[in-house]
């Protein structure tokens, strides 16, 4: 039976031009918790629908009251779950176990998902539902998130507040070899099928990376990139992660572009610069059609083994 709250978020009908139900795919959606209880209802009010899982997570760091309320808020939705929280500490071991912790509950609690999306309190959806299944239906198979070779660069004196990229170091102390493990930097945003998350999840070889990022000093941020892009599991990769970041200082007409482009799902951060004009705009672009983005050039640091 579908409660009061259910009903304020009918399901979504697809169809085609020619009025034919259209099958698209479903996301399974993981949010953290993290800024402020907040963004999160502004977010989860415009990102809900019925067809779609999600699972959340609150930080330790949010106080009870937000906990409370946020489980208040979310009881009477059947498809969106809470995982329980623990002490996040900050080495690079729990940052990227949390993750395999929700890919691995959202496996074994529906069979009907295709995608695996992560996200936080702080994203903003630029696209409708629709929309974005839509354009991951036209897309079966990739998987997004932004990655670069790290042997490309100089770990020993990169600047770690570049591109948003935490706790870089030497390649040396890493404890892999270059003739058989590259190392990527890759940030923490991931939509993988959920074939990926499965290989992820269950692996026997994810259990070795498991290993050596526990006994290395390597960011939780490289972990997936690394396996992904390391192992011979068949999967497509785009060097992109469907979201995007304003700066505070750039113009409103380049933020406006960008939006306009319907290049991504998502924006993060948007109340640092939100204003009634962009507002607008994402509003007049929600239920655009994104740009099919497999013409873009950004693939860095490949190999020739490497499909994107």
């Amino acid at each position: 039976m579908a409660t009061n709250q259910d009903q304020n978020h009918p399901q979504l009908k697809f169809e085609t031009k020619n009025n034919t139900v259209n099958k698209l795919i479903t996301v399974a959606y993981f949010i953290t918790i993290k800024y402020s209880p907040d963004y999160f209802l502004t977010m989860f009010k415009k990102l809900y629908n019925k067809d779609q899982l999600y699972l959340i997570y609150i930080d330790h760091t949010c106080s009870l009251e937000v906990k409370n309320m946020i489980q208040t808020y979310v009881v009477h939705l059947s498809n969106v779950y809470i995982l329980d929280s623990f002490y996040l500490q900050t080495d690079s071991y729990n940052k990227y176990k949390i993750q395999l912790n929700a890919m691995q509950y959202l496996l074994n609690v529906s069979a009907k998902w295709d995608y695996y999306i992560n996200l936080t309190d702080d994203h903003y959806p630029l696209k409708s539902q629709y929309r974005i299944c839509e354009y991951l239906s036209n897309n079966k198979e990739h998987n997004y998130f932004i990655y670069y070779d790290k042997s490309k660069y100089n770990l020993d004196t990169y600047n770690s507040n570049k591109h948003n990229y935490s706790g870089l170091i030497a390649l040396k102390d890493a404890g892999f070899s270059k003739n058989t493990i590259i190392p990527y930097m890759s940030n923490t945003w991931l939509i993988l099928t959920r074939d990926s998350c499965a290989f992820l999840s269950y692996s026997k070889l994810v259990d070795h990376y498991i290993e050596l990022y526990t006994n290395s000093l390597l960011p939780s941020n490289s972990f997936f990139a690394t396996i992904l892009l390391n192992s011979d599991y068949k999967r497509i990769i785009i060097n992109h992660d469907q979201r995007i970041l304003f700066s505070k200082s750039e113009p409103v007409e380049l933020i406006l572009k960008k939006i306009k482009s319907n290049n991504h799902f998502f924006v993060r951060k948007m109340n640092l610069t939100s204003n009634s004009i962009i507002d607008k705009c994402i509003e007049d672009n929600y239920q655009l059609s994104l740009m099919d983005k497999k013409e873009n050039k950004n693939e860095l640091g490949l190999n020739s083994n490497q499909q994107n």
